[in-house]
């Protein structure tokens, strides 16, 4: 994310409390800024594109965990556990954010099945619990 050419920077507004001509000037003419002054800027910059980007991926997390939900239901602590891996772990880098929007285009359809069939919610069940048992031990390490 880029800054508007028509936008001030904050340290334009800080400078137009001092000289509000100089801001005019520097706009017109352009400003010479030290290097030094430059790189913080630029800085600056990136860390408030990586802030937002933040908090967009805060905002995109949801509640939606379709097989812990049929297996233990929607408020239990192994559904919000696995929702906490999802948010923390997966969602914070590229193959997790697949390995996610993959299992959203086939976990409805898959708790359609298991919901049918005993045997496969209990081996889902079973998989379930093996897959928190390792997100425990990998947390405690």
């Amino acid at each position: 994310m880029k800054p508007r050419k028509d936008s001030l920077a904050a340290t334009d507004l800080s400078k137009s409390a001092y000289c509000e001509q100089q801001v005019v000037l520097d706009r017109k003419y352009g400003a010479k800024r030290k290097e030094f002054v430059t790189q913080r800027a630029s800085e600056g910059n990136r860390m408030h594109v990586k802030a937002h980007r933040e908090a967009i991926r805060h905002l995109k997390r949801d509640s939606r965990c379709f097989i812990a939900t049929s297996v233990y239901g929607p408020d239990a602590s192994q559904t919000n556990r696995l929702r906490q891996f999802r948010d923390e772990s997966l969602l914070s880098n590229w193959w997790g954010c697949l390995i996610t929007d993959a299992y959203y285009a086939v976990s409805p359809w898959y708790v359609r099945v298991i919901e049918r069939s005993a045997s496969l919610h209990r081996l889902t069940t079973y998989m379930l619990d093996r897959l928190l048992c390792k997100i425990e031990k990998g947390k405690g390490e």
